[in-house]
């Protein structure tokens, strides 16, 4: 199992941008380091935003953002189909945790929620 301490994490989340969070369940489920955070679009409905690595044809380590829409019930929210993925970086050699914290900074919450309308 993966292992962290609360000020590793302290100290990754000041490294982000625009509300972004280290994604503590990615990381214990999958060892995957990734950002998430959740942008409240009216009381019924919200949107969450992940930014993490997924894996090309030939290996490479491809910066994804990930949008999907729930519905807020009370004290949980609930998710239906899968979302939308898009490519928001080049390619990479390797997973680099610091390449995805940077790209923090380009997603506002007013870029991302306009980004969902399309979704």
């Amino acid at each position: 199992m993966a292992k962290i301490t609360r000020e590793q994490i302290e100290k990754i989340n000041s490294g982000l941008k625009n509300g972004f969070k280290f994604d503590l369940e990615r990381f214990f489920m999958w060892n995957e380091k990734s950002v998430i955070k959740q942008i409240k679009l009216d009381s019924e409905q919200v949107l969450q935003v992940s930014i993490h690595y997924t894996t090309g044809n030939e290996g490479e380590a491809i910066p994804t953002l990930h949008l999907h829409k729930g519905t807020i019930d009370g004290d949980f929210i609930s998710f239906s189909g899968l979302g939308q993925s898009f490519q928001i970086g080049e390619p990479q050699k390797r997973r680099n945790f610091n390449f995805l914290a940077k790209l923090t900074a380009n997603n506002s919450d007013e870029s991302l929620i306009s980004l969902a309308k399309i979704l």
